[in-house]
């Protein structure tokens, strides 16, 4: 930048003065506007100087500085599971398990692995509890508070309570309906939830998480027995999913399971005392103990003070018990004096184990 000089100072001569010619000899006015020209042209340098530097500067770094390459964002999907916090912000946090984690531990339904969990406790419902109102149901007890008292949300959403109730009164989840390998990951709200969601939340939540963009096949077969050879059972999966969300906007996938599950029944664990028969004799008792009507002699003990129907049946023509032929009237029978009476061992004609099949 070019700055211009100073104005030009001429000096005068006032009116009957001599002009001096002399290069050395000038006026005192002269030199002092001199001077005050030279100061301001100095003082304009200084501030117009740095000024340029500054303007210049900026231009110069943006001129050298290279171009940001576009960033591709990964895609986002928010649950809403109604959970407030996050996984680590309460004294209660939200356990998290990954899709990883369900299939390192090798089983076979997401019952299974729920139920191996620490914090369920009493109160859960194998699939294989067959002498109970829900036959066939399973589902997950947090704290031992009962399966009634677990909500149980898909994706973030209640699902239809079982049909059967626990007890005949105590509504669940069925967890048997949910397919393992549409399970993307499970979270876990071990504390009281009852607030948010109501009763049916005082022991936790379990908000399981589907998966929503599967693309490809997985075929799954397993096959197992009990620690006796028996009560086998079968299973096989597929799942096939196709379409991208971010490439096409649409993904459908499907999960089939086909299984089946042998009985296994009472009698075949005569081996275990209590389990295998009804008849208590060979354990020191007078005849023995059943919860069933048309069983054995029972009481408030089982050595006496009541008795039931003893080696009868029902006849459904009329409704009433019948003895047995051979057998004695029950009239004539009393827990002390059991000769003459038959004991119908209705544990042979339990199952210990349902059979199951499913699709």
């Amino acid at each position: 930048m070019s700055l211009a000089a100073g104005p030009a100072v001429s000096c005068r001569s006032s009116p009957g003065e001599k002009t001096v010619k002399h290069p050395t000899h000038r006026q005192p006015a002269c030199r002092q506007n001199r001077l005050c020209a030279g100061i301001a042209t100095s003082l304009a340098r200084l501030l117009l100087v740095p000024a340029t530097l500054a303007i210049a500067a900026p231009a110069a770094l943006a001129q050298s500085a290279p171009a940001e390459k576009p960033t591709t964002l990964d895609r986002i999907t928010v649950t809403g599971s109604n959970i407030p916090r996050v996984t680590t912000e309460t004294a209660s946090p939200v356990q998290v398990i990954t899709r990883q984690e369900i299939d390192r531990t090798g089983k076979a339904t997401i019952a299974e692995y729920l139920q191996t969990l620490t914090s369920d406790g009493a109160g859960s419902i194998p699939k294989s509890f067959g002498t109970g109102f829900a036959g066939g149901g399973s589902g997950i007890s947090l704290r031992g508070l009962g399966a009634a008292s677990t909500l149980v949300l898909l994706n973030g959403r209640r699902m239809a309570p079982y049909g059967l109730a626990d007890d005949g009164q105590k509504v669940f989840t069925d967890l048997s309906v949910i397919p393992m390998d549409a399970v993307e990951r499970v979270e876990v709200l071990k504390d009281g939830a009852s607030a948010i969601y109501g009763s049916d939340a005082i022991a936790g939540v379990v908000n399981i998480i589907l998966r929503s963009d599967f693309t490809g096949a997985i075929l799954r077969g397993s096959y197992g027995l009990s620690g006796d050879s028996d009560g086998s059972q079968r299973k096989a999966t597929l799942t096939a999913g196709t379409g991208s969300l971010a490439d096409n906007g649409w993904n459908a996938f499907f999960s089939l399971d086909v299984g089946k599950s042998d009985a296994v029944r009472v009698s075949d664990r005569l081996n275990r005392k209590w389990i295998g028969t009804g008849d208590l004799r060979p354990w020191g008792f007078t005849i023995g103990n059943s919860q069933f009507l048309g069983g054995a002699i029972t009481g408030a003990n089982l050595n006496g003070g009541g008795s039931s129907p003893t080696g009868s049946l029902f006849d459904p023509a009329t409704g009433q018990l019948v003895s047995l032929p051979g057998c004695s009237q029950f009239s004539n029978i009393t827990p002390q004096d059991p000769n003459g009476g038959c004991l119908w061992d209705a544990g042979k004609f339990r199952d210990l184990v349902p059979e199951e099949k499913y699709v």
